[in-house]
């Protein structure tokens, strides 16, 4: 459509911890800090605390302009306008009257 559409699985991360920024039209930069209570006696532990930070190559140029996001059970979704297509390669056909 017009529309790209990111979702991203973030368990631990509070909302208030993560940061979404478009790095230019085609990359979008997603960090989020995770944490997880301090206990004893885990013999295995699946999640960390740290910081997630990943980088997204989107298939299509987009606009901050109106974005959306929300962020539900630990699962983000961003949507991104696409960009309208510009003036083809070479410029543009001035006809003749």
């Amino acid at each position: 459509g017009d529309e790209v559409i990111v979702v991203a699985e973030l368990p631990g991360a509070e909302e208030e911890t993560i940061t979404i920024r478009l790095l230019n039209p085609q990359t979008l930069r997603i960090t989020a800090r995770q944490t997880e209570p301090v206990g004893e006696g885990y013999y295995i532990r699946e999640r960390g605390n740290g910081t997630l930070s990943r980088l997204i190559r989107l298939p299509a140029s987009v606009t901050e302009g109106g974005a959306k996001t929300s962020f539900k059970n630990g699962v983000l979704e961003v949507r991104l306008k696409k960009m309208k297509p510009g003036p083809e390669p070479g410029g543009k056909e001035i006809p003749i009257e």
